[in-house]
């Protein structure tokens, strides 16, 4: 005990000096972890053909999705799960279903309300076909058909191959799906490199009378939306959901537990606080393993401590 006190002292008059400077631009709006469970105020359940079947996982702390695992949506009806101008990310890791996997199977990130489309505007899907490593950007246009009416089709404003096929396997490894909506603009990442962008042009061919043919609609990014996840003829896994304002860019400083872009004495509070199972504090959730022994304990406040401390301590 005397020495963990002896410690923080040393920490607090240090800690001014030894606060790393800010390198990470945005601010983290919403994460969930799923360390705890499966929040209704933070996801949709819907019934019949949509249903959302993921479950919480409680030994390994994620989502797991069964076969029908068709659509997860953040609750926007009862918890204001939207957000504008934002990024947003997702880490997945995907098993053959109990029915195969088909040659087309493929999972999808959209920003908008999968059943309110045409509304506030198109809805927009980048999708990944697993087994190809193709990649899509597609849009959903409203346009009128030969008979006056009103109808929907999809265009791809941007393709691209991943560097490999996703591995389909339990023991695969997780990877990373981001998705950028800043002002008539979309960029799709995976595992935090772009892959896929398009930009609102307001010269581009027009579809019918609502919405531009091949890039998106000017109004991207002035709206709030709900993220959308689907999944076809797979079983998934779930973790580290992420919003973050539109200018995150990846850039993390070591220890900074609280995302403020500096690593001090704040964050060792909110370690503790995490680790006591506090409620509604917002946590980077890539800085609270700092020694990757797979849990957050005590053991990261104490290396986290020492490093403040200066000690000739990595973070990673």
């Amino acid at each position: 005990m005397k020495k963990i006190i002896s410690m923080l002292i040393a920490v607090i008059i240090l800690s001014a000096a030894l606060s790393t400077a800010v390198s990470a631009k945005g601010v983290c709006m919403f994460s969930d972890d799923f360390t705890t469970s499966f929040s209704p105020n933070n996801w949709m359940l819907r019934g019949g053909y949509d249903t959302c079947a993921f479950i919480w996982d409680h030994n390994n702390k994620y989502l797991y999705g069964q076969d029908d695992a068709i659509v997860l949506q953040s609750n926007f009806a009862d918890g204001n799960k939207m957000w504008k101008n934002h990024y947003y990310s997702i880490d997945v890791r995907v098993q053959e279903g109990g029915l195969g996997a088909s040659p087309n199977s493929n999972v999808i990130m959209q920003f908008q309300d999968l059943f309110q489309s045409g509304v506030t505007g198109p809805v927009y899907s980048y999708s990944i076909v697993l087994q190809t490593g193709e990649a899509y950007l597609v849009k959903e246009v409203s346009y009128t058909n030969e008979h006056g009416e009103e109808d929907f089709s999809w265009v791809a404003i941007d393709t691209a191959m991943l560097p490999s096929p996703v591995e389909i396997d339990p023991n695969a490894e997780w990877f990373n799906m981001g998705m950028r909506i800043t002002e008539g603009r979309i960029q799709c990442y995976f595992n935090e490199e772009l892959i896929l962008e398009s930009v609102y042009d307001p010269n581009d061919t027009k579809l019918g009378r609502r919405y531009n043919r091949n890039t998106p609609d000017s109004t991207v990014g002035a709206f709030e939306y709900p993220f959308v996840f689907i999944n076809y003829d797979n079983i998934l896994n779930l973790d580290n959901f992420q919003v973050w304002t539109g200018d995150y860019d990846f850039t993390t400083t070591p220890g900074d537990v609280n995302g403020d872009g500096k690593t001090n004495l704040a964050d060792v509070s909110c370690l503790l606080k995490h680790i006591a199972k506090w409620k509604d504090i917002y946590t980077d959730i890539h800085q609270l393993d700092l020694n990757r022994d797979g849990n957050s304990n005590i053991a990261d406040v104490s290396l986290l401590l020492k490093f403040l401390a200066g000690w000739d301590i990595k973070l990673k």
